[in-house]
């Protein structure tokens, strides 16, 4: 797991998959993102970031899934 940002990748997500908050890729701090299954999520706070190291990659998915839905269709 690659802890860093690299400014030539763009967070996948619109919201954080634990706290379902809006995200401001723009406004992104390095520290609150994780790669993940070769794509850049990224996080409202460092205690989600917490919370996503410590589940399943099949809870990660299924969080991840819940708060992209709305955006795939």
């Amino acid at each position: 797991m690659d802890w860093g940002f690299d400014s030539s990748e763009s967070i996948i997500n619109p919201r954080c998959p634990i706290s379902g908050e809006l995200i401001d890729a723009a406004k992104m701090a390095n520290r609150l993102t994780r790669h993940w299954r070769g794509q850049v999520i990224g996080f409202a706070s460092a205690a989600s970031i917490s919370i996503w190291d410590g589940l399943s990659d099949q809870q990660k998915k299924e969080r991840l899934d819940k708060v992209m839905e709305h955006y795939l269709i």
